[in-house]
């Protein structure tokens, strides 16, 4: 086999964990593994990975005081027959009454715990904001968004929680993965650069543009974990209704996502009403366009440009007619 030949990392997990059935696929990759010791670091490397994100975050555990008690009452009642003792009703409320004390007693010490590792909240109006955390990693946080986390992280994981949208480079570290509560689901790394957002009421979209990412969520019922690995390049998407967790097919980012963080729009043979659509987007306004214009192409990237700076050039390029009436553009061909 060809030692320089591509092995795609998806392949390599699924030979990692057992998941490849076909003998002829298993053959070629531990013939590519034999072939280089490059190849061999590359796996080990993903291996290193992978193992490192499998380290999910201990789910709290409810507490049911009223289940509690019965037990600790039928736990009396067993140790009566076995040894005849007498439990009238004023000994019984006493033992009630100091169960609760006790439980508040431990609620009184968690909650002086929680208070002296106290929590970070960074949050954004209408301008972004980056930040380096304690651990290395760059946060972007875009208008609007919210990060909170405790001050020291937690002591097996790096854990926050992030309302909006931003774009993370974090910090490589396998001992302590960074986990993001994104409210309905959880984004899980140990190193990489990716874009996470929250803005919509039903979905939760994740980017990777570097490393690897694990996007979960834990089914309440049965607690059973969905999960969908991500690498770079790949977008991938959770509902926060149903817990679903897919690989969007569509799998290429536009890079006008990230337009919020860049301020670059790049165009490269994109038709005008595709066109008009990102303008819209990015810069709430409207578009009425001709059929005749409809179907142009534009090629073209903008850095730090206005509106009508972007328009200018389109008009220029294209020979169109622009005209505007409050927030709306009006696209029309230049007849000869």
């Amino acid at each position: 086999m060809n030692k320089n030949k591509h092995i795609d990392d998806e392949i390599l997990i699924a030979y990692l964990i057992d998941e490849i059935t076909d003998k002829k696929q298993i053959s070629e990759v531990e013939e590519w593994l034999k072939s280089s010791e490059k190849n061999q670091q590359q796996f080990d490397d993903l291996k290193k990975t992978w193992f490192g994100v499998q380290k999910l975050t201990p789910k709290p555990v409810a507490v049911d005081i009223n289940a509690a008690w019965l037990k600790f009452e039928q736990r009396i009642d067993n140790e009566h027959i076995t040894h005849r003792f007498l439990f009238n009703k004023k000994i019984i409320n006493i033992l009630r009454i100091a169960a609760i004390l006790i439980i508040f007693v431990g609620l009184f010490f968690i909650f002086k715990e929680k208070n002296t590792n106290s929590t970070i909240i960074l949050a954004t109006t209408d301008s972004l904001l980056t930040d380096t955390l304690i651990d290395g990693s760059i946060i972007t946080l875009n208008e609007k968004s919210t990060i909170s986390f405790k001050k020291d992280f937690g002591q097996n994981q790096r854990t926050i929680k992030l309302e909006g949208e931003a774009f993370f480079e974090v910090d490589h570290d396998t001992e302590k993965p960074f986990i993001i509560d994104a409210g309905g689901g959880y984004i899980q790394v140990v190193g990489t650069k990716f874009n996470v957002n929250t803005n919509d009421s039903v979905y939760i979209d994740v980017f990777v543009e570097e490393g690897i990412v694990k996007i979960f969520s834990i089914d309440p019922d049965s607690s059973d974990t969905l999960f969908v690995l991500l690498t770079a390049g790949q977008k991938g998407r959770i509902n926060t209704v149903n817990g679903e967790t897919i690989k969007l097919n569509n799998n290429t980012q536009n890079p006008n996502d990230l337009f919020w963080k860049t301020n670059i729009l790049t165009f490269n043979s994109c038709f005008i009403k595709d066109v008009a659509n990102t303008l819209e987007d990015v810069y709430g306004v409207n578009f009425i366009i001709d059929d005749k214009a409809k179907s142009l192409l534009l090629t073209a990237t903008f850095e730090n440009a206005q509106i009508d700076e972007i328009l200018e050039i389109i008009k220029l390029t294209l020979n169109l007619e622009i005209s505007k009436i409050d927030k709306t553009y009006y696209l029309n061909v230049i007849e000869d």
